[in-house]
């Protein structure tokens, strides 16, 4: 018979087991945990609790975990999770526990650190975010609620493994107190959290010193606004376990009805709020007659009442009669028949909130801490703005820089996952220290005064850091203004350099400023007005150090900032429901401009804009792999393109819910049909604004189509985009009347800015980067802005998009081409130089489309993907070490860019594929484009043949009909590209040269370009042929590829080709 859930009565304490072993005998029947949710309260006693988590431990060791092994944990607050997370430290293990409501790429971050064989969740939302989250390679999947569907690993219920532990026989070995008992995930509520390794002796230490330090006592209510998960709440536990007192749980993000309810039941002596700013919340909502409105209930009128009554005099009011006074007079706010001592588990009040809360005798208590010193380090003294001083067992210093440092036991080993010197601005253990990066001094009493943390900060288009701090110091200077914290601002994967400022404005100078307030007390004008005077304060900042103000936000105003793109969990839910009149605004900083909606623009935007994209089909046989049957070559048209899925992000990060519409045209078949069929699928479609791109290829066809819808419904409105609209702007607008407006280049930024004003009807020809016309219909042409920090953007949206549609993803490592080629037209769509993203956003691009989406191939699409060497070889060696050889991808490489150490790289992680532009098989052409400094075709040859050793698939690219090509260099290439088929290094794809708009080719040749009457250039049929020529006698830009750059004897040239690509086949 097992005894694994037989409480010792020698108990060690020195362990986390011993000590609820050691509370169990002593106070059986106390409680050790209360959770308060939406379906009630569950509670557990310490007798319960302890049998529980031995029979966890035996479970969790009979399932194999093993000593030090992180187990991750996705549970909503409840006595479960609280006994899952000791079960697995009493086995040994490492409970790294997540709150689920964190975002999923912010799991998939965090867990993507520890090598993890064993998960617990809750129920079917935490299945989601399992899959979701690149946890594929579970071991098993323990789970609490029965699962919707099969998990893709073994899964055993909570029950299950409780009577595992039943059935083991024998006691539970012994834990060593120094090891690794948690993996606590620091900066959980914004930014990359990475899991600090704790042990049982630094939790204890933690525990015991805030017992102290708060002279908690047995039976006390102690109510925690936090997660279980966080190490902090875990201290608060820990704590209670010391004392006897006993801790409450909440198990949703409470509002204030929520948090006065369960207050009410339990009467706190303390209350624990997880950061300062949603403390304002309290004295706003105590002085109710400031935010009298229309719909306020009848306690909020008696709250008015009583503050014109006294004045708001409060000090006047005996201390004995101020609880009582307020309990009758305040109905909507009970916090029980004490006044609980509040605990601010993140920076402090503001003075002017602090004099509200101490005349309604409301004791507030600041406190100083890390996850990584296991929670509270400090605990302060009600009414003042230090942090206190250190709780039992810890100390402070000091540096010579100002940087507070800590001693003592509660101190992580470090940051699991992470090697030394990796972990970024970030906190480091050395010499029995944790070095915070946090700045502050020490008054004489011994009291922390914190100034300013260097963790968080953002880099500025200057390239300089800047705190987070300093920018809330400077919001706080604006009197309207009762509390503003800026948090985030470190490195988070797919969403680099996000701060988030949370302001609750003082409502009593809002109206004393704004006039009498109307209905809702910040209605949308004064949300504008109060923008643009907090965006005036950021002048306090040098120019290149400015953030950019991207979204003025209420909790119920902007439903994708709040389930969307906000960092941090807690502000994804209304702290302040609507029905209290009282609003908490957020701003969104980052260091790149982008547009944004105005609060409440979002409501009205579902399925807007329509977002077509024309795509081609041609019927083009893939490359097959002789061995594998693999496709290692590609189809154009079945590759999604690079800036389809950033620019419906871009979209959504603007709040806008486009309508995206992908649309297959077929060369082969006939052409009016098809505009017939696209121009009926729009016209179907609810959207009144239509966004739209396509090459140059299949420009005519888009604007036919486009035509007859507008004609159809002329209340639409036409955004056109992508290279072939940008490259032919100037005509579109000046010959197609349907369109409001061309974004040149880029569009992630143009695009949002475009759609804001021509639903507000702003000026379109004010914006940078849009073709537009004027009044008397002349053409209106911006300057493109270029968007240098392409970490910036938003994270692709690649949920839009069914990728079951595509062979390839492209995956972008960077844009443009610092290459001068005059044929090319990429140079006139990015404009000079070479923009990079940072690898680490790629690899977590590339690592979700494989684990989420299960995309295994991709195209790598950059101008020249070898143009870096160390770039080239550092992406490589992390695709190796990602993927192993799991992904196959290709991409685009120049001769004079490769070599064998280049190619060796890419062939090991991965790439089956590469298209190399050869560009000419005459040495004097190629002198013309590259100069002195460039390749000859000899070595081209020999580039060709070294590659193909290394990739399964080789392109050679060749390019015919050079305004300066004479028949003898048109042979010369042929043969090379004869030579190429036949000595087995590639296949190749000759390309007759096209006169492609804004490329310096095209615009030296624009008088003298030619519409030939019997060649067809493209590879549809005749009849699309004809009919593109049709609309390139209007202008050449509108169908490039239907007219000719001249050449000498055009006509003998194909002749040759015609007669040579019988034979070329053949080879």
């Amino acid at each position: 018979m097992s005894n694994t859930n037989t409480i010792p009565a020698n108990a060690p304490a020195e362990t986390i087991l011993g000590l609820l072993d050691r509370r169990a005998l002593s106070d059986p029947g106390g409680v050790a945990l209360r959770c308060h949710d939406k379906a009630g309260t569950q509670e557990t006693n310490w007798q319960e609790l302890a049998a529980r988590v031995r029979l966890l431990a035996a479970g969790w060791r009979a399932l194999g975990v093993k000593e030090g092994e992180p187990v991750a944990i996705l549970m909503p607050n409840s006595p479960d999770l609280l006994a899952a997370q000791l079960g697995v430290i009493a086995a040994g293990g490492a409970a790294a526990a997540m709150d689920p409501a964190h975002l999923v790429r912010t799991m998939r971050q965090s867990f993507g650190l520890l090598p993890l064989r064993f998960c617990l969740i809750g129920n079917g939302d935490q299945l989601t975010s399992v899959e979701f989250s690149g946890l594929s390679g579970l071991q098993c999947l323990v789970h609490q609620a029965p699962l919707p569907r099969a998990p893709g690993c073994p899964a055993v219920t909570l029950g299950r493994l409780e009577e595992m532990g039943r059935q083991a026989a024998g006691e539970l070995p012994a834990t060593d107190p120094a090891k690794t008992c948690a993996a606590a995930f620091t900066m959980g509520c914004s930014g990359f959290p990475v899991p600090a390794a704790l042990s049982q002796a630094a939790l204890l230490a933690s525990g015991r010193g805030l017992a102290e330090a708060l002279g908690l006592g047995a039976g006390a209510p102690y109510l925690s606004l936090s997660h279980l998960s966080s190490s902090w709440t875990f201290q608060e536990f820990l704590a209670c376990a010391h004392s006897g007192a006993q801790l409450s749980v909440m198990g949703w993000c409470p509002g204030m009805r929520a948090l006065e309810k369960t207050a009410a039941r339990l009467s706190p002596a303390f209350i624990r709020i997880s950061h300062a700013a949603f403390m304002e919340m309290f004295a706003p909502y105590l002085r109710a007659g400031k935010f009298a409105a229309r719909r306020a209930p009848l306690s909020l009128r008696v709250k008015a009442a009583a503050s014109r009554l006294w004045g708001g005099r409060w000090n006047g009011i005996r201390d004995g009669a101020l609880p009582i006074l307020r309990r009758a007079l305040f109905p909507g706010l009970r916090l029980g028949t004490r006044t609980p001592k509040i605990i601010l588990s993140c920076g402090t009040l503001s003075q002017r909130a602090l004099d509200v809360m101490k005349g309604l005798g409301q004791p507030v208590l600041h406190t100083y801490g890390l996850t990584e010193a296991c929670g509270f380090v400090t605990v302060g003294r009600g009414g003042t703005r230090t942090q206190g001083r250190p709780i039992a067992g810890m100390s402070l210093s000091i540096g010579d820089a100002g940087d507070i440092r800590v001693h003592g036991p509660a101190l992580m080993s470090g940051y699991l996952g992470l090697p030394p010197g990796k972990a970024g601005p970030r906190c480091v253990v050395h010499g029995g220290e944790l070095f915070t990066r946090d700045f502050g001094r020490l008054e004489p009493e011994g009291e922390l005064c914190y100034e300013r943390s260097a963790r968080y900060q953002y880099r500025s288009e200057s390239g300089d850091t800047v705190s987070c701090d300093r920018v809330a110091e400077i919001l706080m200077e604006d009197p309207l203004l009762l509390r503003a914290a800026v948090v985030g601002g470190v490195k988070n994967g797919l969403n680099l350099k996000s701060v988030v400022a949370i302001v609750a404005p003082d409502p009593d100078a809002l109206n004393k400023f704004f006039g009498p307030v109307k209905g809702y007390w910040l209605p949308r004008e004064r949300r504008e007005r109060l923008e643009a005077r907090l965006r005036s304060r950021m002048n306090a900042l040098p120019p290149g150090q400015r953030p950019h103000l991207f979204l003025f936000s209420s909790p119920y105003s902007s439903a994708a900032w709040m389930g969307k793109l906000c960092p941090d969990r807690r502000l994804r839910y209304a702290m302040i429901q609507p029905r209290d009149n009282f609003d908490l605004l957020y701003l969104q900083l980052r260091d790149t401009p982008k547009p944004q909606p105005e609060a409440g623009a979002a409501q009205g935007r579902r399925g807007e804009p329509i977002f077509l994209s024309i795509e081609s089909e041609f019927d083009r046989p893939l490359m097959r792999h002789e061995v594998t049957n693999r496709d290692f070559g590609f189809k154009a048209d079945k590759v999604l393109g690079g800036g389809i899925a950033t620019l419906l992000g871009a979209l959504e990060h603007a709040g806008w819910d486009p309508d995206y519409l992908p649309y297959r045209f077929q060369w082969n078949r006939a052409v009016e049909p098809q505009i017939e069929k696209l121009a009926d699928f729009i016209s179907r479609r609810p959207g009144r604004i239509i966004t739209a791109g396509s090459a140059s290829v299949a420009l005519p066809f888009l604007l036919s189509a486009l035509k007859i819808v507008c004609a159809r419904d002329p209340g639409r409105r036409v955004v056109l985009g992508g290279c072939g609209p940008s490259a032919a702007a100037g005509s579109v607008i000046a010959n197609y009347p349907f369109v409001d407006a061309v974004i040149l280049g880029e569009a992630e930024v143009s695009l949002p800015r475009v759609l804001e004003a021509l639903t507000s009807g702003g000026d379109l020809s004010a914006l940078p980067g849009i073709v537009t016309r004027a009044p008397d219909g002349t053409v209106l042409a911006g300057v493109p802005e270029r968007i240098r920090d392409l970490d910036a953007m938003p994270a692709p949206a690649y949920g839009r998009v069914d990728l079951r549609l595509y062979h390839h993803v492209s995956v972008p490592t960077m844009r443009g081409c610092p290459n001068k080629c005059k044929f090319c037209g990429n140079r006139a769509m990015y404009g000079p130089g070479v923009s990079l993203r940072s690898l680490d956003l790629v690899m977590a691009e590339l690592r979700m489309l494989h684990n989420e989406k299960g995309q295994n191939d991709f195209f790598i699409s950059d101008d020249t993907f070898t143009l870096l060497k160390p770039r080239v070889l550092d992406f490589c060696a992390r695709m190796k070490s990602e993927f192993g050889g799991k992904v196959n991808w290709f991409c685009y490489a120049s001769v004079d860019s490769l070599d064998a150490e280049r190619m060796k790289a890419m062939a090991e992680a991965g790439c089956r594929c590469v298209f190399i532009g050869v560009e000419s098989g005459s040495d004097r052409l190629l002198r013309n484009f590259k100069g002195a400094g460039g390749y000859t075709v000899a070595q081209a040859m020999v580039k060709m043949k070294e590659a193909s050793a290394y990739f399964p698939s080789v392109q050679a690219g060749l390019i015919i009909g050079f305004p300066d090509e004479s028949i003898f260099d048109f042979i010369q290439t042929l043969r090379v590209g004869r030579e190429i088929m036949k000595r087995g290094y590639g296949d190749v794809v000759f390309h007759w040269l096209k006169a492609i708009p804004l490329t310096p080719l095209f615009e030296q040749n624009r008088a003298s370009l030619q519409i030939p009457p019997k060649i067809s250039l493209y590879k549809g049929n005749k009849e699309y042929s004809q009919w593109a020529k049709t609309i390139a006698r209007i202008d050449p830009s509108l169908a490039p590829w239907a007219v000719q750059i001249p050449t000498p004897h055009p006509r003998i040239k194909e002749f040759l080709l015609r007669r040579f690509m019988k034979d070329f086949w053949n080879l």
